[in-house]
Formats: C-alpha cells, sequence, structure tokens
C-alpha cells in the first residue's frame, strides 16, 4: 500500500489540501499541473473534497524556521517538506475564516 493510500486508511479525512506551486507573479508552470492532476487524483480515488493553496516561498520559510531551530543540520529534505505542508495548511486555514 502506497503512502498516500495508508494515510488515508488510517485518518479517513473529509478533505485533503494541495500546495499549487506557482511563478512569483501567480502564472501557472509546469509542475502547477501536476499538481492539480494529483488533486483531482485525489477527489477521484478517495471521494474526498480536495483544496489547492498557493505554495510559494514555504520552502523558503521553512528552511528559516528550521536553521533557527537547529542550524544547516536540520535542513533536511524530509523536513523541510514536512515544515512546508504545514505552513501550507496553515495558510489555507487562514483564508477560511
Amino acid at each position: 500500500m502506497d503512502v498516500v493510500a495508508k494515510l488515508f486508511a488510517e485518518w479517513s479525512p473529509q478533505l485533503a489540501v494541495v500546495g499549487l506551486p506557482l511563478n512569483m507573479d501567480g502564472s501557472s508552470q509546469q509542475v502547477t499541473f501536476s499538481a492539480k492532476k494529483f488533486a483531482n487524483r485525489l477527489n477521484a480515488k478517495y471521494k474526498v473534497a480536495v483544496k489547492t493553496c498557493d505554495e510559494r516561498l514555504t520552502t523558503v520559510d521553512a528552511k528559516a524556521r528550521l536553521f533557527e531551530l537547529g542550524g544547516y543540520k536540520k535542513l533536511d529534505k524530509q523536513k523541510i517538506d514536512s515544515v512546508s505542508a504545514c505552513l501550507i495548511f496553515e495558510s489555507w486555514i487562514e483564508t477560511q475564516y
């Protein structure tokens, strides 16, 4: 079972938030279409609502936060991706209120 399937089986979410990688001017890039395709596949396969959220600068912000917590040794890809995901979700939540 892949990681996404495991997470959906364990948590049974009713909503998924997918980061939308955009250029700094807000325009789409090739990876934007891949993210949208991923969001559509999640919706089709798991029958959940899927929202996208602008993820510009989340990696930069994640790296800065991790660096503050422990310098360069904290800057591995998995940690950066995890913190970026949290920032994307926080950003999406803030737009809901």
